[in-house]
């Protein structure tokens, strides 16, 4: 029998006899009082059977013997109690104990010849209405739904059609001229590129030097979008700047510590950089602005 027929029938069963079905809300096998069962009077709520200060403790078939014990008892019973006793023959006499006013209808079969004994009464039933289930739980609302996924970061060379998202990013015009400059110099920048859109960018160059033999690798140029910070984008732009730079054959790297990051110089020592020298910088009077 399935459960929730053999449920079905118990909870019949205990409606009628005045009881209530109690099922363990348990749903873990092997966890406190799961899968046990248990009775409640129906009209005070007093516990009847198979219930203990720490749960249920009857099985099914416990509590179907239990109210099947109890039918059997009820049915005897009311037989008992339905079936009025018949007078024997011998009872006739002055002894007998019957109430008075049985007295004539005994006098009576007296005269008639064996008459039919009365009709014996079943026993009443008592209807009792089903209980009505319970209602089950509210099943949890569905999990949100998940978030679109973000587009896949590149790090890769800044092209000519880049030109626009570079100069959003840097709020400056005249950037495809630049970048076309750096290009043809064999040093185009770097970009972040997430979907098409340009949220990040690194500028390097490699500086031959007089006094060692191993150039300087410098990177010149490193910014992120606000909205697109604190996401390792920053990151992944240096980790490429390097890399380049070293395959070039650079001995040393250094970075300007007003880069466009915010809190920059944190941001280089977690990447292992340590702070070495101050620089000195000045206008170069009738050149060219750096603005």
């Amino acid at each position: 029998m399935a459960d929730a027929d053999r449920d079905a029938m118990l909870r019949d069963m205990a409606a009628n006899r005045g009881c209530r079905l109690v099922k363990s809300r348990r749903r873990t096998p092997g966890v406190g009082d799961y899968g046990r069962y248990g009775l409640r009077d129906a009209a005070s709520g007093a516990d009847v059977f198979g219930i203990s200060g720490d749960g249920l403790t009857a099985t099914p078939e416990e509590v179907e013997a239990f109210l099947r014990k109890g039918l059997v008892s009820d049915w005897k019973s009311s037989l008992d109690v339905a079936a009025p006793a018949r007078p024997s023959r011998r009872s006739r006499g002055p002894e007998r104990s019957e109430p008075e006013q049985a007295a004539p209808a005994a006098r009576s079969r007296g005269r008639t010849n064996s008459p039919a004994p009365p009709p014996r009464n079943r026993p009443a039933l008592r209807i009792v209405g089903r209980e009505a289930e319970p209602l089950s739980p509210t099943p949890p609302p569905p999990p949100p739904a998940p978030a679109p996924a973000r587009p896949i970061l590149k790090i890769r060379e800044a092209r000519p059609a880049d030109a626009a998202g570079l100069a959003a990013l840097v709020g400056e015009d005249g950037v495809a001229g630049r970048l076309a400059a750096l290009r043809k110099a064999g040093e185009p920048p770097l970009v972040a590129d997430e979907g098409g859109v340009i949220v990040g960018c690194a500028a390097f160059h490699v500086v031959p030097l007089l006094q060692h033999a191993a150039p300087l690798g410098r990177i010149t140029f490193l910014m992120v979008a606000p909205a697109a910070r604190r996401r390792g984008i920053g990151r992944a732009l240096v980790e490429e700047a390097e890399a380049r730079l070293i395959e070039t054959g650079c001995g040393r790297l250094e970075a300007p510590a007003e880069i466009e990051l915010g809190a920059a110089p944190d941001f280089f020592r977690r990447l292992g950089w340590s702070r070495s020298a101050y620089l000195y910088d000045r206008a170069a009077e009738g050149g060219q602005s750096a603005d």
